[in-house]
C-alpha cells in the first residue's frame, strides 16, 4: 500500500492557509483585471491567486502568482510569490500526477527560500515535492531541520504551518525515513497543536462517544497506530507463530480443491462502541486496538472508506499478533469487503522517483504487488480462519489469492494478428463501400422512431409471434 490516500489533500492545506487572506483583500481585490504598477500591482495579484486558489482553479492562479514574481523587486515579496506558487504547483501534481509540475514546485521552492532562507512555508514546500518524488529521507531531513530552527527561534512558524510540517514529517518517517519512536513522538505532538486549530466537537447528544476526527486528525491517528502496531510486532514472540502457521497452509494447498465461497457474514462481528481515549493513555497494543476501533467509528460516520478498510487492516494484522482469531477473521472481511486489495503494508512508491526523472508514468503491473504481501487481508483471514477450526475455508482463501496473484494470459503477436484477421465486418460491401445490411437498417428506423415518437416498435419477427 503507498501512503497516498491517506495523505490529507493540499487544497485544503491551500484553502486553510489562504481563506483568511482572502477574506480582508476581497472587497479591495476582487476579480478585475489589474492594470496597477508597482506594490499595489503585486499585492493585487498575490489576492487575486489566493482567490483562485479558494476556487480551485490552479492554472488561474499560478498564472498570477507567476505574474506577481516578475512584478516583484523586493526579495521577501518575491519570495512570498515563490512559494505560493510552488504550493500551487504541487496542488495541480496531487491532481495530475504529473511529475514535471513537482519538478517545477521543487524549483519554486528553492528560488524562494534563496530570497528568504527562513521560510516555513517554502521549506514545507521543498520537503512536500521531494517527498512526492519519493526522496523520503532527504524530505524528512529537511523537515527536521524546519523544525529545529522553530525551536531555536530562527524561523517563524505559526500553528497551520507546524501542523502540516509534522504531519509531513510523520508521513516521511511511517514510510521508512524515521523510526517507530519518532512517529509516536510527533503524534503526541500533534495532539496539542490540533485543538489549537480546530476545537474539538463532542456528539454526546447523538449517542457517539469521543470527539470528531477530521480527515487530517484521522490520518494521524491511522499512522500512529501503524507506528505502534509495527512496534509491538517487532518485540513480540507472537510473530514467528504466524509465519509458522502460513508455512502449514501453504504445505495443504497442493492437494486442496476448488469449492464454493462460505459466508462472509458468517464471520463478522459488530462493531463495539468506541472509548474515549485520554491524551496520556499507555501505548500498548490494547491502546492502539482502542484508538483503532475509535478510528473506524470516526472514519465509518464520515464516510471516509480510504482511512476506514486501512483502519480494518491494521486492527486485523493487530488482532493475529494478540492471537484474537475471530476478531481477526472478521476485521480482514470488512476490509475486504471495502477494498480487494486490503493489504496491512505500507510500502514506499519506488517507481514514482523513476517515473519523475524521466518523465514518464510508470510502467503498468500486470499483477498488484499487495497479493504477494504476507499481510494481505486474505492471507490474513485464511490465517485466522485455520487457528479456530475452519481450514477448508481458510484453505479456500489461500487458493482465491493464488488465483488473485497470477498474472493474466498474455497473448503473443501472431495469436493478435490471427484474432484480427479471423474477425469479419457484419455489413455488406457494395459498390466500393460499406453499406448496412438490411436487419442494420431496420433497427436503426426502430432506433430513429423512438428517439422521435418515445415508442419503441418491435421487430417483424417478435410482432408476428405475438
Amino acid at each position: 500500500m503507498m501512503l497516498t490516500a491517506t495523505v490529507m489533500p493540499l487544497r485544503a492545506y491551500l484553502r486553510l492557509t489562504t481563506a483568511s487572506r482572502v477574506l480582508k483583500n476581497a472587497k479591495k481585490s476582487g476579480t478585475r483585471r489589474f492594470s496597477l504598477c508597482g506594490e499595489a500591482a503585486f499585492h493585487d495579484l498575490l489576492s487575486q491567486g489566493d482567490a483562485h486558489t479558494l476556487a480551485a482553479d490552479f492554472k488561474a492562479a499560478e498564472a498570477c502568482f507567476v505574474a506577481a514574481v516578475n512584478e516583484s523587486s523586493v526579495g521577501t515579496a518575491r519570495a512570498v510569490a515563490w512559494q505560493r506558487l510552488s504550493a500551487t504547483l504541487l496542488a495541480q501534481a496531487f491532481e495530475t500526477w504529473d511529475p514535471g509540475l513537482v519538478f517545477r514546485a521543487q524549483t519554486a521552492a528553492e528560488t524562494a527560500l534563496l530570497e528568504e532562507p527562513h521560510n516555513a512555508r517554502a521549506q514545507l514546500c521543498k520537503a512536500s515535492a521531494l517527498s512526492r518524488l519519493g526522496h523520503f529521507d532527504v524530505a524528512a531531513e529537511e523537515l527536521r531541520h524546519l523544525l529545529a530552527s522553530v525551536l531555536a527561534g530562527a524561523t517563524e512558524c505559526n500553528t497551520e504551518t507546524e501542523i502540516q510540517v509534522r504531519a509531513a514529517l510523520m508521513r516521511c518517517c511511517a514510510l521508512g525515513a524515521g523510526t517507530h519512536d519518532e512517529v509516536l513522538s510527533q503524534a503526541q505532538q500533534l495532539r496539542g497543536l490540533l485543538p489549537v486549530l480546530t476545537p474539538q466537537k463532542y456528539f454526546e447528544a447523538e449517542g457517539f462517544a469521543g470527539a470528531w476526527l477530521g480527515p487530517l486528525e484521522m490520518e494521524i491517528q491511522l499512522l500512529e497506530c501503524i507506528a505502534g502496531v509495527e512496534k509491538f510486532e517487532q518485540a513480540s514472540t507472537r510473530y514467528q507463530d504466524v509465519q509458522d502457521l502460513w508455512q502449514e497452509l501453504g504445505q495443504h494447498v497442493a492437494t486442496a480443491c476448488d469449492k464454493p465461497p462460505f459466508e462472509a457474514s458468517s464471520v463478522l462481528f459488530p462493531e463495539t462502541e468506541p472509548q474515549i481515549l485520554t491524551i496520556d493513555i499507555e501505548d500498548n497494543e490494547c491502546a492502539f486496538l482502542s484508538k483503532l476501533t475509535c478510528l473506524v467509528a470516526h472514519a465509518d460516520r464520515a464516510d471516509l472508506q480510504e482511512i476506514l478498510w486501512q483502519a480494518f487492516a491494521w486492527r486485523c494484522r493487530l488482532q493475529l499478533l494478540l492471537g484474537n482469531w475471530q476478531h481477526a477473521a472478521s476485521d480482514a472481511t470488512k476490509a475486504l469487503l471495502l477494498n480487494i486489495y486490503a493489504v496491512a503494508e505500507l510500502r514506499r512508491p519506488s517507481a514514482a522517483a523513476e517515473a519523475a526523472k524521466t518523465g514518464q508514468q510508470p510502467g503498468v503491473v500486470s499483477v498488484p504487488e499487495c497479493f504477494n504481501s504476507r499481510w494481505h487481508c486474505l492471507r490474513m483471514r485464511a490465517a485466522a480462519l485455520h487457528k479456530y477450526g475452519r481450514c477448508s475455508d481458510a484453505l479456500g482463501d489461500i487458493l482465491l489469492l493464488q488465483k488473485l496473484a497470477m498474472p493474466p494470459w498474455a497473448e503473443d503477436s501472431s495469436t493478435s494478428l490471427q484474432k484480427l484477421a479471423t474477425w469479419e465486418n457484419p455489413r455488406t460491401k457494395e459498390g466500393g463501400g460499406w453499406r448496412r445490411s438490411p436487419e442494420q437498417r431496420a433497427a436503426l428506423k426502430r432506433r430513429q422512431r423512438y428517439r422521435r415518437d418515445g415508442a419503441f416498435a418491435l421487430p417483424q419477427s417478435l410482432r408476428d409471434s405475438t
